[in-house]
């Protein structure tokens, strides 16, 4: 099994998930389309043989896309990407061209693989993007680790190596949210409140109009492992690992 596998409901794996060789380099993200076909990305250069810079769309099969031409591809890594439910797929990482074309480390692509050029970060990000995350009102979600500015524009706290979460538009104005961990993940809610997963002293709610805040005023020095439910403005449970042992807050 080279990176990838489909597994049966027993667990077994699943042999008519034809894949080849898959990919020859790390996988980082899987997302399933509704109409079944698998995206995948990552700092592959090939997929089965076929050349696929860091992105491939599969049939449910798992043979390649044929209609899914992204050109010369990614020029590094996919972090990240999500789908949208338009069919369009926003991606996030260290590359710095798709196709040729200048993109830093942030890119839309249409449905059939090529670029979408209504969405253009600019200077984009400074260093690797870690994640994106669509929000219900259209805008994005950035994290990154390392970055220092996003479209040109001063986003971090320090000259250190500070984590920094940015909320970009549609149309690209960038709004500051400054958290000073590194992100391990993040979910966004119909509420327009974000949960951010992270090795941190304490945990962090993004909420819609770019503030920030902390579900208490206590640090929590353990590690957030995962989120529970919120009920109206306050975060109910949350499930943590404190010290090897997992429960709750």
């Amino acid at each position: 099994v080279n990176r990838l596998v489909r597994l049966n409901t027993d667990g077994t794996v699943d042999s008519g998930f034809s894949i080849g060789t898959a990919a020859n380099n790390a996988i980082f993200k899987v997302a399933i389309q509704v109409d079944g076909k698998i995206v995948i990305g990552g700092d592959f250069a090939t997929f089965n043989t076929v050349a696929k810079s860091r992105m491939v769309r599969l049939e449910a099969n798992g043979a390649i896309d044929a209609t899914f031409d992204t050109g010369a591809g990614f020029g590094g890594r996919v972090k990240d990407f999500a789908l949208q439910t338009d069919g369009k797929i926003v991606a996030v990482g260290g590359f710095t061209t798709f196709n040729a074309v200048a993109r830093l480390r942030a890119a839309r692509l249409n449905s059939n693989g090529s670029l979408d050029t209504t969405f253009d970060p600019g200077v984009g990000f400074t260093s690797e993007v870690a994640m994106v995350q669509p929000l219900p009102d259209g805008k994005y979600l950035i994290v990154g680790n390392t970055f220092v500015t996003a479209l040109g524009l001063p986003r971090n706290r320090s000259s250190d190596s500070d984590r920094t979460v940015r909320l970009i538009r549609n149309s690209l104005a960038a709004l500051d949210l400054r958290v000073r961990q590194q992100h391990s993940g993040l979910s966004s809610r119909t509420t327009g409140n974000t949960f951010l997963a992270a090795r941190s002293t304490h945990s962090t709610r993004v909420h819609a109009p770019a503030s920030f805040r902390s579900p208490t005023r206590r640090k929590h020095r353990s590690t957030l492992t995962a989120t529970a439910k919120q009920t109206g403005r306050s975060l109910d449970t949350m499930a943590v690992k404190v010290r090897g042992r997992t429960g709750s807050i």
